[in-house]
Order: C-alpha cells, then sequence, then structure tokens
C-alpha cells in the first residue's frame, strides 16, 4: 500500500511538471534542457513502476527489462541528440507499448498503462510546448 501511495505522488508530480511551459527568461539551449529534463523525470517514473511491480510480481522479467532498456536508450538518445529527440521517444514508446501487449494483457493493461499514457501526455505536452504552430510533431 506504502509503494502505491508513492507511486500516486510520483503520477500527480509528473502531470505538474509535464505540463509546465519553459520559463521565457531561457535561452533557447535553455528551454531545450527544459524540455528534456521533463522527458527524463517522466521516463523515470515509468522505469521506477516497472521495477517496482517486478518486484511485488505483478510483471514479468521480460516486461520489466524492456522497459528499463527501452529507459536506457531514450536517455541515451536524449543526451546525445539534444535537436531531435523527441520524435525517436515517442516512437521508442509506441514500441515499447507494442511489446509489452504482445507480452501479455498483465504487463500492459492492469499495471503498466497509466504509467505508459502518463509518459505519452507528458511527450505529446513537450511537443506541443516545442512546436506549438504544428500542435506537436
Amino acid at each position: 500500500m506504502r509503494t502505491r501511495r508513492k507511486y500516486v505522488v510520483y503520477v500527480v508530480l509528473a502531470l505538474a511538471m509535464g505540463c509546465a511551459k519553459a520559463p521565457p527568461s531561457l535561452s533557447p539551449r535553455g528551454q531545450a534542457a527544459f524540455y528534456a529534463q521533463r522527458a527524463v523525470d517522466i521516463l523515470d517514473v515509468l522505469r521506477d513502476a516497472a521495477i517496482a511491480a517486478h518486484d511485488q510480481k505483478l510483471i514479468t522479467e521480460d516486461s520489466a527489462r524492456q522497459v528499463v532498456l527501452y529507459h536506457k536508450a531514450a536517455l541515451t538518445t536524449i543526451r546525445h541528440v539534444p535537436d531531435g529527440w523527441l520524435q525517436t521517444v515517442r516512437a521508442g514508446l509506441a514500441e515499447l507499448r507494442g511489446r509489452l501487449v504482445e507480452s501479455g494483457p498483465r504487463a500492459h493493461d492492469v499495471t503498466l498503462a497509466p504509467y505508459l499514457a502518463l509518459a505519452d501526455t507528458v511527450l505529446n505536452e513537450i511537443a506541443k510546448a516545442v512546436w506549438p504552430i504544428e500542435g506537436g510533431a
């Protein structure tokens, strides 16, 4: 029960952080770093949720490993491609969701779906903030 409360707090904080806009006083490079950090924060929540779910035997080790490997790849992309990471990270999240669905309904529908949806929402909000004229990438 205590772990569940911890993740509810993470989800609320992630929503608040993910929907925030970069301060206008930041330089373009600072704004890019601001949004990149928002993405890292929500991906950390997703990874932590998968690890906790595996520890509680709610998802398989393979499902948890897929999330952790996605997290590692996404953070590497964000770090090494500062101007073009968003589309790659979003595509990777969609691919992860598909692999988890193939792993079985327990991994995706019951346990990780809220965290995947939250990550998707935050990444979509970042896309709208970065490309407001196009309404996201």
